[in-house]
């Protein structure tokens, strides 16, 4: 990091200069002016929180030329001011490239690139060997984005930040939702019209989404997944393998779970979800130690299929008149 935490600094001239390393000019905030006409490679982080609002990965005559760049590393530009950006050689963005960008209105790709390609100014192309979203602009204002078909991954903090969508239609076929993927994100619904593997860790951590609507079978809702978010209303039609530990633990603006069927709700899944009032998953089989510990505000249950019952499962939900269980348990 030659000049990281240089926060006074304003303009760079590097005529020649090649390569920047990694964290160059990380958290140089008030960064406006870069001078450079050689550069073939940049490192990870290398203009992260960076306070320059042009970074154009083209080339030609604009202030930061990269034409030679064909590979941005991990988290190259995160949180930085950068407001445009152009594709043309590039064929390799790192993880977490753009993320935090908040004046990004759109991603401009070339019509020759192989590698990657903008629709509607929505960044897609190959993550995790697969073809996926990448990043949605922070300021695109749009109020609905509807995933291209063929998508099969939404990248880490996909649409994270952005504070203008109000509904997401995610295609058939996909895989995952992958780590913080609607990280504070203010859209009302998701929607997914098919089956999804994997829900990973955080995918909905502060986001304000109050639907998440599944139409079709979930392999995994993985730790944390909603922890922190407005959810109030998750409703999955086909079945759930697991739904993994505190994977919405502390949702205190959930009210209803519906589920068609599931084989085990983890540990502390819906703990301290304080305004949940009715939770109907018929074909659940195994409820893990404080499931829903705390949903002080639940009054229903209903839980036909369920074999096991573990300690605590649901201590201390005070409001609890009626619950339907199988006679297995």
């Amino acid at each position: 990091g030659a000049f990281d935490g240089c926060k006074k600094l304003r303009t760079v001239y590097g005529m020649g200069v090649e390569s920047i390393g990694d964290r160059a000019f990380y958290d140089c905030e008030n960064l406006r002016n870069l001078f450079f006409n050689s550069i073939s490679e940049i490192g990870s982080y290398s203009f992260c929180n960076t306070g320059s609002k042009e970074y154009i990965v083209y080339g030609r005559t604009f202030t930061l030329n990269l034409e030679k760049i064909t590979k941005i590393p991990d988290g190259a530009f995160m949180g930085s001011a950068i407001s445009s950006v152009e594709f043309n050689k590039i064929s390799s963005i790192g993880k977490n490239a753009f993320i935090g960008c908040k004046s990004v209105a759109s991603y401009n790709v070339a019509s020759g690139n192989s590698a990657y390609k903008s629709i509607d100014g929505v960044l897609y192309g190959q993550y995790e060997s697969k073809y996926s979203l990448i990043q949605y602009p922070n300021a695109k204002t749009d109020a609905t984005c509807t995933v291209a078909s063929g998508t099969k991954i939404i990248a880490d903090y996909a649409f994270g930040d952005n504070a203008y969508l109000t509904k997401i239609v995610l295609p058939s076929g996909l895989e995952k939702l992958d780590n913080f993927a609607f990280y504070n994100c203010t859209a009302d619904s998701v929607m997914i019209y098919n089956d999804v593997d994997e829900i990973n860790e955080s995918a909905f951590t502060g986001s304000t989404i109050k639907d998440l609507n599944i139409y079709g079978n979930v392999t995994t809702i993985k730790n944390s997944a909603g922890t922190g978010s407005k959810i109030e209303n998750i409703k999955i039609t086909g079945e759930v393998d697991t739904i993994d530990e505190q994977a919405f633990s502390g949702c205190t603006d959930l009210k209803t779970v519906n589920v068609g069927n599931i084989e085990t709700i983890g540990y502390r899944a819906f703990y301290k979800c304080s305004n949940l009032e009715e939770v109907n998953i018929p074909g659940v089989k195994y409820i893990d130690m404080g499931a829903f510990r705390s949903c002080t505000s639940l009054e229903t249950i209903t839980l036909d299929s369920v074999v096991v019952i573990d300690d605590n499962a649901f201590m201390d939900c005070s409001n609890l008149t009626s619950a339907v269980i199988s006679e297995q348990c």
